[in-house]
Parts: structure tokens; sequence; C-alpha cells
């Protein structure tokens, strides 16, 4: 009887709901009440993320940021998480230990959660901007059209996956062997065990005791050791480290996830709206945005073990390069245009020989600069980035040959190349995609409540 009262009140046409995280709400209502709620007014967790686009969207932060309290939850913060040997066995499944708070606490707590939820949304109706609203309402509605998939859930082979653990885990130990015979070989000292998984040995082994020359830097101007650098390094050790490291990933990443997270023989994966810069959707526990593609191995080794319920079958749609495609439509840059419909040409193979000087012999320009380019100028900029950072990602990325073509060049260290891609930025802007760069001053100005007539 009290669960048809609840699930009742959920769909009454007078209660209008506000929640942060509507897709929490949502599923617990139809896990624990077999029901839906309906006539959601706001969530405060999707118009918090429309309205600062960052990743601090929970409540506990921002109810100090803008009303400046703080640590209303304190007396209850050792029972809000699971404790994490849970987490570790069950992943998104484990249980927190509210229950074992004490009932002023946890009730207090609950209130102020409520309360603060509807302030939060008072704030929002004030505060973001009307042209904001109907993204704010798109989202929730996509919200909870995402949580209905995540709680339909994806059937998983359940003995399958067990059997795919135990064949990767075998495949990994016989290359193990083989790496560590070759460390040893190599140099590395017989009294500590080499660790493929571990960067710092790959580091040292590479590129201090065999003494490779790095192909590239990370962020913190350390050599690198994923594949891209690896793969350039000319010794037997590296195809085994490189399919341990593979392996590893398969298993630990994605098979160990289907194991920890199925139930009753499904998955059901969370689908966020709130937790990337860009307004991308996510996927965790586990991440089914992110299953192997490239790799046939990996590729069939995951896919074999997901498939659709009787009379059911699996569809894939693939937008490849739709973001590009709808700011052509937005913008009508003809350059644009004519970059997306017309297949001989190429927007980031001609950005890249400008960026990397390649413009008197663009043959040489290598696809994999082509890569670095697309990804760490001609998007980043898209998004919003600048000539600064694009600049300090470029010359950290290159490969040896694009920066030693700088060099030749007169480019000889970051500073010079800073000033470099200013100029290209420029370029890139007032020549290239001119049209584009009215558009977002259009846009720019609409938002801002300027006159939108002219640029």
């Amino acid at each position: 009887m009290v669960r048809v009262v609840f699930a009742t009140t959920l769909r009454h046409k007078k209660i209008k709901w506000r929640v942060h995280n509507l897709q929490f709400e949502w599923l617990w209502s139809k896990v624990i009440l077999d029901s839906w709620p309906a006539n959601l007014d706001q969530d405060t967790i999707l118009g918090m993320h429309i309205w600062n686009g960052q990743k601090r969207v929970g409540l506990k932060p921002n109810v100090y940021a803008i009303f400046g309290v703080a640590g209303y939850d304190n007396d209850i913060e050792e029972y809000i998480s699971a404790p994490a040997i849970e987490e570790k066995a069950f992943g998104a499944n484990s249980f927190n230990l509210m229950e074992q708070a004490p009932e002023k606490e946890r009730l207090t707590y609950n209130a102020l959660d409520a309360l603060f939820t509807y302030h939060m949304a008072e704030w929002l109706n004030i505060n973001l901007p009307k042209s904001s609203w109907i993204g704010y309402e798109f989202f929730m509605e996509s919200a909870i059209n995402l949580t209905k998939a995540q709680q339909n859930g994806i059937r998983v082979d359940s003995r399958g996956v067990g059997e795919a653990q135990n064949v990767l885990t075998g495949e990994m130990d016989n290359l193990e062997n083989i790496i560590q015979k070759f460390a040893k070989k190599a140099g590395w000292e017989k009294s500590t065990l080499f660790r493929p998984s571990a960067p710092d040995d790959i580091s040292k082994l590479v590129y201090e005791i065999m003494d490779n020359e790095p192909f590239k830097m990370t962020d913190s101007n350390k050599p690198s050791t994923d594949k891209e650098a690896l793969e350039r390094i000319n010794h037997p050790i590296i195809r085994p480290i490189l399919e341990w490291k593979k392996l590893q990933k398969l298993r630990d990443t994605y098979i160990n996830g289907m194991v920890m997270e199925a139930v009753n023989g499904y998955m059901h994966p969370y689908f966020n709206l709130y937790t990337t810069v860009t307004y991308r959707s996510s996927s965790s526990d586990p991440n089914f945005q992110n299953v192997p593609v490239r790799d046939k191995m990996a590729n069939k080794t995951v896919r074999s073990l997901l498939f659709p319920r009787p009379g059911h079958r699996f569809c894939e749609y693939d937008y490849k390069g739709i973001e590009v495609v709808v700011a052509g439509c937005y913008t009508k840059d003809p350059n644009l245009i004519k970059y997306v419909t017309d297949p001989s040409t190429d927007m980031h193979r001609d950005t890249g020989i400008e960026l990397f000087m390649y413009e008197d012999n663009p043959q040489d320009f290598g696809k994999f600069d082509r890569g670095i380019s697309k990804n760490k100028f001609v998007f980043p900029e898209f998004y919003g980035s600048y000539f600064e950072q694009c600049a300090t990602d470029l010359w950290h990325y290159c490969s040896p040959e694009a920066k030693a073509n700088l060099k030749k060049n007169g480019v000889r260290n970051l500073k010079d190349y800073t000033e470099h891609v200013r100029e290209i930025e420029k370029l890139f802007w007032e020549v290239r995609f001119r049209g584009y760069a009215q558009w977002k001053k259009i846009i720019s100005n609409f938002i801002n409540g300027k006159d939108i007539s002219t640029p």
C-alpha cells in the first residue's frame, strides 16, 4: 500500500519535481517503486552544468560557492559513501552506509539537501540566461531517456566473461616471462622485477638503460611511454610490452568491468550529461561509450560477450564528422562547407602544413602530424582554445621530423613557435574560416544582449 501511495505521488499532476541529478532519482524510483516520476521542473545538476560548463556541478560545492554555506554534510559524511573494499568488489552496485547513520543527522541532512536544491533552482531561474533554457530543457529530457536506457540494461554473457578473464590472464603471464628475459638482457637489475604496467620502469629501461632518444614528451616534460612513442623504438622488447599493455587494458578496464557491474546477466552503465566541459555525454560503470573498435582482437573479445534480447538486434550509427557538419550548417562558412563536402580537401592537412612550415615541401608532411594538427589545434580552436595553449601542445606532441623542419625554418624554441602559432591562428580565423569567426561574434553579442545585426 505504501509503495502504491508513493508511486502515485511521483506522477501527481500538481506536484513538480526539483532534483539534483534526476538520473539517480528517476532510477531508484523505478527500481524501488516500479514507477517513473513525472512533471520534472528542474534538475539543478544539469542547470549548473549549462550555466558554467565545468565539472564541479555537485550540490555541496555550489551551495558553498553561491550561498556561502559549507559543511552541512559534516555529521553524515562518513556514511554517504560505500566502504572502499565494497566499491572495489562491487563498483557502482556497492551500498553506502546511510542506514547506519543516526536518525536525526540523517533526516537533517536529507532536509538540507532538498532545501538547497530548491534554492539552487530558484537561483537558476534568475541567473541562467534565457537563451540557455532551450538547452537546459533539452538536457533534462535527454537525461530521462538515458536513464531509461540504463534501466533497460545490456545483456552480457556472464560465463563467457569469466572465460575471457582466464584466457587474457594466461596470455599476459606468457608475455611477462618474455618481457622479463628481454629486460634482464638489456641491462635491467636482476634483483628487481621489471613492471610492464609501470611507465617509470618502461622509461628507465627504454630511455636510460637502452639510451633511446624520446620520440615525444609528456605534459610534465618527461619522455613519453605511450604506444606512439614506443613504436618508434627498434628493439624486440617493445612488441611484447605493447601487447601486454593492450591485454591488461582489455582485461582490467573492459572484462573486469563487465564482471563487476553485471547483475542477473545485465549491465546497467551510467550515461551522464554533466561530466564533460564540452557538453558531450559520458558513460561509466562500465564505460559503454568506449568499447574497443579499432583493435580487431579487442573488438571481437568484448563485443562477442554482448548480445541483444530475444527478438531484438544491435544497431550502430556512425555520425562521423557530425560536429563539423553542424558547424557548417550554422555558420554557413563557405570554406568550411567546401571542406565538409569536397572529399579532395583536408582542413587538418592544410592547417598542419602551415603549423609545421611545410609550405615548400608539402609532400613531406606526415600522417602523424596531421593528427596532431587536428587534435591539438583545429578542434581546440573550434571549441574555444587559443594560440598559446595550442602552441604548447603542438610543440610537445609533434614528431621529431616536424620539430626539425621548424628549426630548419628558424623556429628554435617554444617561444618562437608560440609567435608562429599566433600568426597561424590569425590566418585561421581571418582568412580560412572568416565566416565561422563572424558567426561566433554574432552569437557572443546575442548571448550578451547586444545588437546582432552586425558582428
